[in-house]
């Protein structure tokens, strides 16, 4: 079996990244970010991955490789940190232009349905995105972010990781079941996602 390394993402990580988040967001990516296109949503999330703290931002990401070689991503962060939970419209408007703002002004639902995902708590480590590129599914590479985000909720002391998933993405659900996740609610518009929560063993 070949070894998996996860290390922190850079700047560079960027084509990459992009395309495991469309993969993993159900469509809300491409609407939150691009008002419905693909190709504006990269060009948003392009200015995001490098901007202050934010959901996408290149450093609360994690990279995990297979012989050099990209094979997965995870998003993550403390959601005790309000600049990293937050997607404000301030910013949105600097990566997206007007043109992104009244989209989101006809359509509030999704806006607040994007802050919910992402709402600032006091007590857990949020797991914003995690995906796996198709040739390296079914080798662990999962397994292995999701180990590393446990991680880093245990070194800041926090006693749960938390994230949304589409309650379809039933191979998603399986592998965050063997990490301890339940399920605690859902969401329904306009993406339906299911919360869940894994409570951690000797964090401080």
């Amino acid at each position: 079996m070949s070894t998996i390394v996860v290390r922190p993402a850079s700047e560079t990580d960027f084509n990459f990244a992009f395309d495991r988040i469309i993969s993993a967001g159900g469509g809300l990516i491409e609407r939150v970010l691009g008002g419905g296109r693909e190709d504006r949503a990269r060009k948003v999330m392009q200015v995001l991955w490098t901007a202050e703290p934010n959901p996408f931002y290149y450093q609360a990401s994690l990279v995990a490789e297979i012989k050099g070689t990209p094979a997965g991503l995870l998003t993550s962060f403390d959601a005790r940190n309000s600049d990293c939970a937050s997607l404000s419209l301030p910013l949105l408007a600097r990566a997206g232009g007007i043109r992104l703002i009244a989209y989101h002004c006809l359509h509030p639902l999704l806006g607040i349905q994007s802050q919910r995902l992402t709402a600032k708590t006091t007590d857990e480590w949020y797991i914003n995105f995690i995906a796996t590129a198709p040739r390296y599914q079914g080798l662990g590479v999962g397994n292995a972010l999701m180990h590393e985000a446990s991680q880093q909720a245990r070194q800041v002391g926090l006693p749960k990781c938390s994230l949304f998933v589409e309650p379809a993405n039933t191979p998603a659900i399986q592998l965050y079941r063997k990490h301890g996740f339940v399920k605690q609610y859902q969401l329904m518009k306009p993406v339906p996602f299911v919360k869940m929560t894994a409570y951690l063993a000797n964090s401080t």
